[in-house]
């Protein structure tokens, strides 16, 4: 249990926080269960096993919820031993917290190349469908667009393209 305790400490140290969990605190926050439960490991040999970055079984050193992480003191009022997923959920942003840059890209890289549901570009098509773009809108599209040119490729779809509307338009009106 003083490895995993070593361990947390250096961790939340590396990482900026102040630590002052001392060890025998750190050994309140198990609970009775919790404390089997390792026991239970120890004794099968599979406490490594049990306890690697990738087992949601893992109990872990966690904070009690994400306000206590922002302030950065880790002590016996802002620690809590939790599962991965509790860790998880105690620690997500506040409705009114800004993420950081650097979150935002991690978050952006972890998306690209993945595509979305046939029913999210759905709804997303319903409540864009009908709704005008603002004068600025239309005015940063024409500045975007204006001076690039156009490939011969692109200027013979979109010619092939209008001329199959204005026979379709034309076929509609002859009817």
């Amino acid at each position: 249990m003083f490895k995993l305790y070593s361990r947390s400490a250096s961790y939340q140290s590396k990482n900026g926080v102040q630590f002052t969990l001392k060890f025998d605190e750190y050994m309140a926050l198990y609970s009775d269960q919790m404390l089997n439960s390792m026991a239970r490991s120890y004794k099968k040999d599979t406490v490594e096993k049990r306890q690697n970055q990738y087992s949601n079984y893992a109990l872990l050193l966690t904070w009690k919820s994400r306000q206590d992480k922002l302030n950065g003191v880790m002590n016996e009022q802002t620690a809590v031993i939790a599962g991965r997923a509790k860790s998880k959920h105690n620690c997500r942003y506040l409705p009114d917290e800004e993420r950081s840059v650097a979150d935002r890209k991690k978050m952006s890289d972890a998306k690209i190349g993945t595509k979305r549901p046939e029913e999210v570009k759905a709804k997303i098509s319903e409540t864009k469908t009908g709704v005008p773009n603002s004068d600025e809108h239309n005015a940063a599209i024409s500045a975007a667009t204006k001076g690039v040119p156009k490939s011969a490729e692109s200027n013979k779809r979109r010619s092939e393209a209008a001329k199959a509307y204005w026979a379709a338009r034309k076929a509609a009106q002859s009817r």
